[in-house]
């Protein structure tokens, strides 16, 4: 793993076959970052969250349903 240090405005640069990929530090503060992502229209960028395996996401919906209800 690569672990960079970026303040605001700095870029990394990812080059792929199908392209770069440029993420941006938009903002730094304490416990945040805000991170801007420009990538082919052919690339999904997605949160690693969207990677939970099915039976995890579905504990996770079952427990939102869960506290909703109470």
């Amino acid at each position: 793993m690569l672990v960079l240090a970026r303040k605001p405005d700095e870029k990394v640069v990812i080059q792929t076959p199908v392209g770069e990929i440029v993420i941006t530090c938009v903002r730094a503060g304490k416990r945040q970052i805000r991170l801007g992502i420009d990538a082919p229209a052919n690339c999904n960028v997605l949160r690693q969250e969207c990677f939970l395996p099915r039976d995890e996401i579905e504990l996770v919906r079952e427990t939102i349903r869960e506290e909703w209800a109470a």
